[in-house]
């Protein structure tokens, strides 16, 4: 069914997944045999921003069951990460320059700095339209109210 829809449905479809670190994993949609036009955006964060978010977390998480936190499994799950991220990295770097075209980077700090910048290089990335509809989207999404009610981006 599924199939189906991806075919003959569908222009373009998009999967979302958190925490893949195995970017190895899917070098079978980047083989030139496969079916259909794959393009792969990965989401990175600075290591820092991290590591401070997942400490407080796991901090919070420990206390509230009333143990002392065990900051060893805490640094040795963030070791393997660190380890999983470079192993990907290490496969990007040897891929060739055809298959290095179909994945982008995207810094999350940057989205947060320009989303509507960032948000027209996703979609030439993608090689589909930045619309009108989806840049209000955007601006809808992130716009704050300042002190006078004005809108501002």
């Amino acid at each position: 069914m599924f199939r189906n829809v991806c075919e003959n449905e569908v222009k373009n479809v998009a999967v979302k997944t958190i925490r893949m670190w195995k970017l190895e994993e899917l070098s079978p949609f980047l083989d030139s045999n496969y079916n259909f036009e794959t393009r792969i955006l990965i989401l990175v964060r600075d290591p820092r921003s991290m590591y401070h978010s997942r400490k407080s977390l796991f901090i919070k998480n420990s206390k509230h069951k009333g143990d002392n936190p065990d900051m060893g499994k805490f640094l040795a799950r963030l070791k393997q990460e660190c380890h999983d991220m470079q192993t990907s990295l290490n496969f990007y770097y040897e891929l060739d320059d055809g298959k290095k075209e179909k994945i982008g980077f995207l810094r999350y700090e940057d989205i947060a700095r320009d989303p509507l910048g960032l948000g027209s290089k996703i979609h030439q990335f993608l090689q589909i339209e930045f619309t009108d509809q989806v840049q209000q989207l955007i601006k809808d999404a992130v716009a704050v109210t300042g002190t006078d009610n004005k809108v501002c981006i």
